[in-house]
């Protein structure tokens, strides 16, 4: 028989054990079934059906299979600390991601590929610091310059927030005087995507806002309290309101940027995280940003 037939007729979800072997509800009891005679397709069909047989099985399976991907967003999912056995996917994961790119184990936090970009740890620095969040993922940080295909890249795509060796793709080098400014701006959505986000992502206008705080300041032009509490003061609640709701194509970036610099000022500064757990569990923005710092919207508009 084939064993994917068994998958077919189940009305409750499979369990793993610790051994990776199935348990599989049947007429007659739970059946027992070896997962070595799946075939990794068959494997990859499970990973991808039952969220019941747990994330690490998931991953493996799907990372065998090839299917990069969907391991991907089972990981987003994933908030708090990872378990040692998912840290050992990741590290395999890693190891084969470094080997692709012909970098040494040791490349650093941030490596980059197609060429020399000696400004790159500065901007991923900026970002790292500005942002103070956890690194989530394993391996560096992969800058592509140029657009030759890249493995793990979608075609396309210029980021892709894999937890090992998450990927940014650098078409063209910016001007000299620029190139730290624009590569922060540009790594910072994917640092932000790699937090496990809600499902629908964070808000644009907290992406946005935070690139625009962050390319500034790395561009040695940081934005002053004082001119962004004038700017929120000028556009007002209703504004204000507006673009918290607002999708990518409607946020104005000066205002976002205005807005996410009362985040990020250093006296608030470490509500940063506690404004992306409240919206990871599902708040609005305007009651994540009340419930982590204490101000309201309309506090703003008269607090730096």
């Amino acid at each position: 028989m084939d064993p994917g037939l068994l998958f077919l007729s189940l009305s409750c979800p499979p369990q793993g054990d610790a051994a990776g072997g199935l348990h599989l509800p049947a007429a007659l009891g739970v059946v027992a079934y070896p997962t070595w005679a799946l075939t990794a397709s068959q494997r990859s069909d499970a990973a991808r059906q039952w969220s019941s047989l747990g994330p690490v099985q998931r991953i493996t399976w799907l990372l065998e299979a090839g299917d990069e991907a969907s391991a991907v967003t089972i990981l987003r999912r994933m908030d708090g600390p990872m378990p040692p056995a998912l840290q050992t996917v990741l590290a395999g994961w890693t190891a084969r991601c470094l080997a692709e790119f012909r970098l040494p184990a040791g490349a650093g936090p941030v490596a980059v590929v197609g060429g020399s970009l000696p400004e790159a740890r500065l901007a991923y620095d900026d970002v790292m610091n500005h942002l103070d969040l956890p690194v989530r993922w394993a391996g560096p940080l992969v800058i592509v310059i140029g657009n030759d295909p890249v493995s793990g890249l979608p075609p396309g795509e210029t980021r892709f927030a894999r937890p090992a060796c998450p990927l940014l793709r650098l078409p063209e080098i910016p001007a000299p005087a620029e190139v730290r400014a624009r590569l922060a701006a540009r790594l910072t959505p994917l640092v932000l995507a790699l937090q496990s986000p809600p499902e629908r992502g964070w808000p644009p206008w907290l992406v946005m806002g935070l690139s625009q705080i962050i390319g500034a300041t790395a561009g040695g032009l940081g934005p002053s309290p004082k001119a962004m509490l004038d700017r929120r003061a000028q556009a007002g609640l209703i504004a204000l309101r507006r673009i918290l709701e607002a999708p990518a194509e409607e946020v104005d970036p000066h205002l976002a940027e205005a807005l996410a610099t009362a985040l990020t000022v250093p006296w608030r500064r470490g509500t940063l995280p506690m404004v992306l757990d409240r919206l990871r569990s599902g708040a609005s923005s305007e009651a994540a940003i009340a419930g982590a710092t204490g101000a309201t919207l309309a506090d703003l508009l008269v607090q730096r």
